[in-house]
């Protein structure tokens, strides 16, 4: 009943109240405090809920206390990782999503996506250590093809950030695009995007980023 109560409220979507949250997580905590294996539950108040970055704490707190509760079920650190993505704390992301990964059910696409986490918490040089642990670890083709791309895309990055670095160092200014680079001699030619995307340089961050994501 406190199960139905609370999907039927999220349905409805009733958020011009700031008690909203409140009221739709505390049916959730009453289904679970019964039943504390109905996961669905722990998505709805974790996850669904979620509208603006303090519903999305609220989801966040919500979905530890269900983990601690269901400490093999891989969906519930999975979904943490969610939210924290969300509010843009990408490293924490990575630490739930490499949490979910190793419980039992998890899908293998949580170990590889890490990597993309990386990069867009500005650590691409971790992203492919993270990629070349992986590597040694997985016998699928398909997948190996997958990472050993996505290497090479890093490996990019990482060498194109290098080169924007010096770049500052000798002349005193950020340059404004990658191709400042060639033009200046610091580089010869930009690498070719093994996904065919490109890559630019961010004017505001002064990181080099990939049009594929």
């Amino acid at each position: 009943m406190f199960y139905i109560r609370g999907v039927l409220a999220v349905a409805e979507k009733i958020e011009d109240t700031d008690t909203w949250v409140d009221w739709v997580q505390k049916n959730f905590e009453t289904a679970t405090s019964l039943d504390p294996e109905l996961t669905q539950s722990y998505f709805f108040a974790g996850v669904v809920i979620g509208r603006d970055e303090e519903s999305i704490n609220k989801g966040i707190q919500f979905l530890e206390k269900g983990f601690r509760r269901n400490p093999d079920e891989w969906q519930l650190p999975y979904w943490l990782g969610f939210n924290y993505y969300q509010l843009g704390n990408y490293l924490k992301a990575i630490e739930f999503y490499q949490r979910a990964s190793l419980l039992p059910g998890a899908p293998d696409y949580l170990k590889s996506n890490q990597a993309m986490l990386y990069y867009k918490a500005g650590r691409p040089d971790l992203g492919r250590v993270y990629l070349e642990g992986f590597l040694r670890s997985v016998e699928d083709s398909r997948q190996l093809k997958w990472i050993e791309t996505k290497l090479r895309w890093l490996d990019n990055i990482v060498y194109l950030e290098e080169k924007v670095r010096q770049f500052r160092k000798a002349f005193g200014f950020w340059p404004q695009e990658l191709e400042e680079l060639v033009k200046t001699g610091i580089l010869d030619e930009i690498p070719e995007d093994p996904f065919g995307k490109g890559y630019y340089l961010d004017k505001d961050s002064h990181r080099v980023k990939s049009r594929f994501n």
